[in-house]
């Protein structure tokens, strides 16, 4: 499983740059590609990775109804 799309979402959220510098047409394909990544590792018994992108596509979520 690669960790690396929850990894970098987080630093957007959490660390130095503002989110949003995302654009607003691509918030719903990084969603998908998140959510897919979500239940992989659900399904693969990483509940922690699986919170860790969960709470990234509520933030992402978030977002996208501040930018639309």
């Amino acid at each position: 499983m690669d960790e690396r799309l929850i990894e970098e979402l987080e630093k957007i959220f959490y660390t130095e740059r503002p989110p949003n510098t995302i654009p607003a047409d691509t918030i719903p394909a990084l969603c998908a590609q998140l959510a897919l990544q979500r239940d992989m590792l659900r399904k693969a018994g990483l509940h922690s990775g699986a919170d860790r992108a969960e709470e990234v596509l509520e933030e992402l979520a978030l977002l996208y109804s501040a930018k639309c």
